[in-house]
Formats: structure tokens, C-alpha cells, sequence
């Protein structure tokens, strides 16, 4: 399942990527501030490594590195599922500015336009300040990024409306689309599709994507208890032990990070078993970029966040 909705986040948000360097934990923590319709994400990568545990950095991971540095990227949990890059959405703008090729999936010129625009909206509005490296207390190689988002409610607006015209392009006639899924849940993605159905939602700082499914399917592919996918179920127990709250709800799995009335909400993810650290990648960092000591990450987020307390005087 989440290969799938990776699939239709790809167009602009979020694309699904295989990477060398490794990260043991991430956290993602964000403020939403409705006043001034922003959203603010703080990224903190823990235990950076490269992929060769016997060796430094290679080629590629030090080109990682450098990109991490200089461009206007961020990973969202390890190699797993979700990044995103600005370069590859103004290619997106591009694409979609143009008619569809032959083996373009979205071929409907309107739905083009709306993913288009999208994309737009994706880059004209998020920032991304790449922050320091530095040393945890167990001395493990960690970074933050720092991501300001504007105008979020135009572009979770037409993140649902490009997330509909992807679903009913891959449940059109000769499109093999959700052929893992069951003829019930393929009917309830069509009904939400054609409809009005938000996908995507913030309320507060409480953020809920919804993604309508038949209950077979949710015990198949989310709660896993075939076992067909231990992969799936890896990922939904360790995003749940974190911070995600799943529910069932009217033939919808919903996931949910935060509350609306925090100051502030987070989602961890620990990838132990996935990614043993080692230290081949500090050298490298020490050498060519600066390292921070002693850095209060709870002061720089709070701060970040508008949250810091006066000094007092």
C-alpha cells in the first residue's frame, strides 16, 4: 500500500527515492500557525551514516551529503517512502505544462493543469534552511533541517484535487491501477475521488491523511495480519510507536499526527534493525562542513517555532 500512495504523492510533494546514506531515527516536528496560514517543520536526522559499514563515505553519500548542504531537499524517514525536491518540481511544472506523451498516465489537460499548478505553488512556497550537524550525547552523527511552508491551505487545496485526479487516472479503462486492492476498495476510491473528499487536512496542529479502503484491505495491507508484507508491517508498527494514531473510520484508514490544541506535534520513527550507525560519515563532516558542540535542539526548535521564553532580565 504505501508503494502505491508514494506513487500518487510522486507528482510534486513527495517522490519515492533510494539513497545511500542512512539515518538510525528521524523526527519531524511542526507548528501550524493559521493566522498566518504557514507551517513550520523542523527535521532532525539522528545517527547519519553511509551505507558501508567497513568504510568511509562513498562518491554518491558524499554527494548526498553536499546536497543535503546546499539544496532544497528534505527526506521525510530514512530511504523509505517520502522526499522532497525542489529541482525535480520545477521539472513537474515543466512536464505538465505540456501535453500528455503516450505513456503518460494523467492524459485529462485539465488534470494536468491543476498538477501544474501544484507544483507551482510547491515552489514558490517552501523554504528550506539547512541546519547544522552536530554530536548527540551518545556522540552519533545528527542534522536539522529547518522548512517554512506558506500558503499551506492553497497547497493542501491542491494537493487533494491532484490526489483525485491521480486515483480515478489509474482507475481508468486499460490502467491496471489498485490491482492489489479488492473490487470494494477500488469502488470507494472512485466514490471519494469524483467526489469532494479532502485527503489531506490540518486542524491545529493535528495533520490527518485519509485513504478510502475496504476492511479487508485494511487487515491485508495496514494492520497486516496475513503477514504477506512484513516490510508494510514493520513500517506501521514503528510509525505508531512514534506518534502516528490510526482509526477506521466510515471505509477510510486515517492517520493522524498531533493534536490540534499542542503547541507543537511530532512523529518519530527509529529504524533499528533497518540501519546499525556507525561513524564513517563524522570524519567527512568535521573536515568539510561545521559541527556543532553542545547544541540544545529543544531551544532550536522552540525557537523556530515562536516559542522560546523571554530572557529574563
Amino acid at each position: 500500500m504505501r508503494q502505491k500512495i508514494s506513487i500518487l504523492l510522486a507528482a510534486g510533494f513527495f517522490i519515492a527515492i533510494t539513497a545511500c546514506i542512512e539515518f538510525e531515527s528521524q523526527s519531524v516536528s511542526f507548528r501550524h500557525l493559521p493566522d498566518k496560514d504557514t507551517l513550520l517543520i523542523i527535521q532532525q536526522y539522528n545517527g547519519i551514516c553511509g551505507g558501508n559499514k567497513n568504510e568511509g563515505l562513498s562518491k554518491d553519500e558524499i554527494g548526498q551529503l553536499e546536497t543535503m548542504m546546499s539544496s532544497a531537499q528534505t527526506f521525510f524517514f530514512s530511504n523509505w517512502l517520502l522526499q522532497y525536491d525542489r529541482e525535480e518540481s520545477i521539472k513537474s511544472i515543466q512536464r505538465f505544462s505540456k501535453p500528455a506523451e503516450p505513456d503518460d498516465r494523467l492524459k485529462d489537460p485539465a488534470a494536468r493543469e491543476r498538477l501544474r499548478v501544484f507544483n507551482k505553488l510547491l515552489v514558490d512556497n517552501i523554504t528550506i534552511l539547512n541546519g547544522q550537524f552536530y554530536l548527540d550525547q551518545k556522540g552519533k552523527l545528527c542534522g536539522i533541517q529547518k522548512i517554512t511552508i506558506a500558503n499551506i491551505s492553497k497547497i493542501l487545496a491542491a494537493a487533494n484535487n491532484s490526489i483525485r485526479d491521480l486515483i480515478l487516472s489509474e482507475l481508468a479503462d486499460g490502467v491496471d491501477g489498485f490491482s492489489e486492492f479488492t473490487d470494494e476498495t477500488r469502488h470507494l476510491l472512485r466514490q471519494a475521488a469524483g467526489g469532494n473528499q479532502s485527503f489531506l487536512q490540518i486542524e491545529g496542529n493535528r495533520l490527518t491523511f485519509r485513504w478510502p479502503i475496504a476492511l479487508d484491505d485494511v487487515i491485508k495491507h495496514i494492520l497486516n495480519e496475513n503477514k504477506e508484507d512484513k516490510e508494510d508491517g514493520f513500517w506501521f508498527r514503528n510509525f505508531a510507536r512514534g506518534g502516528l494514531e490510526f482509526a477506521y473510520v466510515k471505509n477510510n484508514a486515517c492517520f493522524s499526527i498531533g493534536s490540534k490544541d499542542a503547541p507543537f506535534s511530532s512523529l518519530t520513527a527509529n529504524f533499528l534493525g533497518k540501519v546499525n550507525y556507525t561513524p564513517n560519515a563524522v570524519q567527512h563532516v568535521k573536515t568539510k562542513f561545521k559541527l556543532q558542540e553542545g547544541l540544545d535542539i529543544a531551544k532550536v526548535r522552540d525557537e523556530f517555532f515562536g516559542l522560546a521564553k523571554p530572557a529574563k532580565r
